[in-house]
């Protein structure tokens, strides 16, 4: 098993687009536009795959320019058969290490309420107020890293 960066427009990128169609949008009845999509050009695209290369899940890394050490962390998806096996929490130790290696400081994230618990056991922490998003309520975030 294994987690590596893959290039925005590819076919693994593609791949990675239907699993999160699969995993989060559909199950809300949103539909994920190309303009939206096109938004992700600068972001960084994990997958995490079974030794036969075959994608178990998939997360984006966004960056902000006014913010610079800060990452933001989204569409956190497992193929659902695999979860809860520790699949999401080995995505997250590689994504860390990206951020570390690239000098940011701290991850922030959106989370709904039933991913809030996953993302406290690998040391994310609440802060600010609540967002709805696609009519679900979702926490804010983040975890400092530390080298």
């Amino acid at each position: 098993m294994f987690v590596t960066p893959v290039d925005f427009g590819t076919p693994a990128h593609a791949e990675t687009v239907r699993l999160r169609h699969k995993v989060i949008h559909q199950p809300l009845n949103v539909e994920v536009t190309p303009d939206s999509l096109s938004q992700e050009y600068q972001d960084v695209h994990f997958a995490l795959y079974a030794a036969n290369c075959f994608l178990l899940g998939c997360a984006v890394l966004r960056t902000n320019a006014q913010k610079p050490s800060i990452a933001h962390l989204r569409q956190v998806s497992i193929r659902q058969e695999y979860q809860r096996k520790g699949l999401g929490a080995k995505l997250i130790k590689a994504i860390e290490r990206h951020a570390l290696g690239n000098n940011f400081k701290q991850i922030h994230l959106l989370a709904h309420k039933g991913a809030v618990p996953f993302y406290a056991s690998q040391g994310f922490k609440r802060y600010g107020n609540v967002t709805r998003v696609a009519g679900l309520k979702h926490y804010s975030m983040r975890k400092k890293l530390a080298k």
